[in-house]
């Protein structure tokens, strides 16, 4: 019971460790990112783990220059193992990455890497000057034309406008020739009075 309890402290104590001296990297998606170690020995034998809060795994192992085991080929390592490439990455790929080292003298030494993979923004593309002039001369064209045909169709007036125009010039005309006959009308009455006038006088 003892040994169990001092078991799970010392990973404990080994996480809070680790967590505390970590590289952060950063990367973007669909890209290659390489987490190179620093060891003062070459290594006879490396193991590289990938841990999130849900999952931990060994992705690869190197022994003695030879690749012993890979997750997948996603996955190379360099001269050694000393060298994790991940190829493609997503945003799975999110974690620490563990490199766990036995050196030459038979020590165990590891170094930790904080992987941080950030999705591609797409940006818009800007419209260039030179189409947006376009557009505005085109707009500006097109305006002039409108602008032009009710002009000249105001001037002009529809043919119904034109007909109804026509129509009541030729009444006021015939009203005037309607008027001015009865004043005819009234100023022979009224010379015939006269010569009836003069006539009995």
């Amino acid at each position: 019971m003892k040994v169990a309890l001092f078991l799970l402290l010392s990973a404990s104590l080994l996480d809070v460790v680790l967590a505390t001296r970590h590289k952060e990297r950063h990367a973007i998606s669909q890209s290659t990112i390489h987490l190179t170690t620093s060891f003062d020995q070459t290594p006879t034998e490396v193991i590289w783990k990938h841990k999130t809060p849900e999952n931990a795994m060994q992705i690869a192992k190197m022994q003695n220059g030879l690749m012993i085991d890979r997750l997948n080929s996603r996955y190379t390592l360099g001269p050694n193992g000393s060298d994790l490439c991940i190829h493609d990455v997503t945003e799975r790929d999110n974690g620490f990455y563990i490199a766990e080292a036995t050196l030459a003298d038979n020590r165990i030494e590891n170094e930790k890497f904080y992987l941080m993979v950030h999705v591609k923004v797409k940006t818009r593309t800007r419209v260039p000057i030179v189409l947006f002039l376009i557009i505005i001369i085109i707009t500006a064209a097109v305006c002039g034309v409108i602008y032009w045909t009710c002009s000249n169709r105001s001037k002009q007036g529809d043919p119904e406008n034109q007909n109804l125009k026509t129509s009541v010039q030729d009444s006021e005309s015939t009203f005037n020739n309607i008027s001015h006959g009865k004043t005819n009308v009234k100023m022979k009455e009224e010379d015939v009075e006269l010569e009836c006038f003069e006539v009995k006088s």
